[in-house]
């Protein structure tokens, strides 16, 4: 098989992260091909610090039931309405800040 050693499919796969990079695909392009490694793709999403990938990260974790990793993307992604709306779904409204 062309990937049986761990080295090769890593450099396969920051080869292609390149290409999307550079082709400004990466916002879909990258999540796809890593989604089957969350750990690998949090990491590039944090990395990145690309408000729409954070923004997408903070959905994926809040469908799965991550409210408090949801929270933090939300924030870094600066959609406070969704932290707003959080807080409110979790009952914790006294943690809402209005300035």
């Amino acid at each position: 098989m062309l990937f049986d050693d761990p080295k090769v499919l890593e450099a396969y796969v920051k080869k292609r992260r390149d290409h999307y990079e550079k082709s400004d695909t990466q916002r879909f392009e990258v999540p796809r091909m890593l989604f089957d490694d969350p750990k690998v793709l949090e990491a590039y999403v944090k990395k990145r610090r690309d408000q729409n990938l954070q923004r997408w990260w903070a959905q994926y974790l809040e469908s799965i039931g991550d409210f408090n990793g949801a929270k933090g993307f939300y924030q870094a992604s600066k959609d406070y309405l969704s932290v707003i709306r959080l807080l409110c779904y979790k009952g914790l409204i006294d943690e809402v800040e209005f300035r």
